[in-house]
């Protein structure tokens, strides 16, 4: 069972976790697809969805987390071992159970407070997490999901098909949370493009913000990845800035899509239309 994970808009393109209470997530590596999960007593990048460790991720202010094990109370550690392996430690935070987390796209990196490195997943057979990296590379990168909500599909991207979606789309209609049409003026209408590549990535620019993120997508499954939109924080009020917040909130609610020829349309859980697009 997946969701998304909603993090705060980026101020000047650098991602900032928004402080909120204790979340029970799973932790994916992007190079393999696999799950983290204990091996050995080591957290490794080795398992299948069901089997991922589930952690509660704490938000320490700034970019900074930790990691706890819900049933143990202990907190992950990255120094263990000399290549900084990770396992649980203790049940208090200190250097190293303190890490650094950044967005690019729909993905993750960590990087120790303690050290300095980032968090690798592929040391060893086992593809071991460690912080050892001075780099942010394919194993370097990570997709996190929070677990436990109502939704029993699991949205995991098939990176070999590319999305249905993909394509140069215009925004033709939007609905606001109550499900009135937004009306758009003259300028508005001429920013309303919406790019998406094979894999999914989206970019868009309705106010005076760019806005980046990933959608994955099951069978008629939509949803976006990782910590939802990377997004410039630019003051530009006005109905522009209101349709930017209106389209982005619509894309994080949104759980199934259609398309019917030339149009694309995004419906949340309750099925209620959120956005419709043309085709360019």
């Amino acid at each position: 069972m997946r969701r998304f994970i909603a993090l705060a808009a980026l101020a000047c393109g650098l991602a900032t976790p928004v402080a909120a209470a204790a979340e029970q997530v799973a932790i994916q590596s992007w190079q393999n697809r696999r799950y983290a999960c204990f091996d050995g007593g080591y957290l490794a990048a080795s398992c299948p969805g069901n089997r991922a460790h589930v952690f509660e991720i704490e938000r320490l202010g700034g970019n900074e987390v930790a990691f706890r094990d819900p049933a143990s109370g202990r907190y992950l550690r990255a120094g263990v071992t000399e290549n900084a392996l990770m396992a649980l430690g203790g049940d208090r935070i200190g250097g190293w159970e303190r890490f650094e987390m950044s967005q690019s796209g729909g993905t993750f990196h960590l990087r120790s407070v303690q050290n300095g490195q980032y968090v690798r997943a592929g040391i060893g057979q086992q593809t071991l997490f460690g912080a050892v990296s001075p780099h942010a590379l394919g194993w370097e990168e990570f997709r996190i999901f929070p677990v436990g909500t109502p939704s029993e599909v699991s949205l995991e991207q098939d990176h070999e098909t590319p999305v249905p979606f993909a394509g140069n789309w215009v925004l033709d209609r939007v609905l606001d949370a109550s499900g009135q049409d937004v009306r758009f003026n003259d300028r508005m209408a001429r920013m309303r493009p919406v790019e998406i590549d094979a894999q999914g990535r989206l970019h868009f620019a309705f106010g005076c913000n760019q806005i980046n993120g990933q959608l994955l997508q099951r069978g008629d499954r939509i949803g976006v990845a990782g910590g939802g939109f990377m997004t410039t924080r630019m003051a530009c009020p006005g109905p522009e800035m209101e349709l930017e917040r209106i389209v982005s909130a619509s894309f994080a609610s949104a759980a199934h899509f259609a398309i019917n020829g030339t149009r694309w349309s995004l419906r949340d859980a309750n099925h209620q239309l959120r956005l419709e697009f043309v085709r360019q």
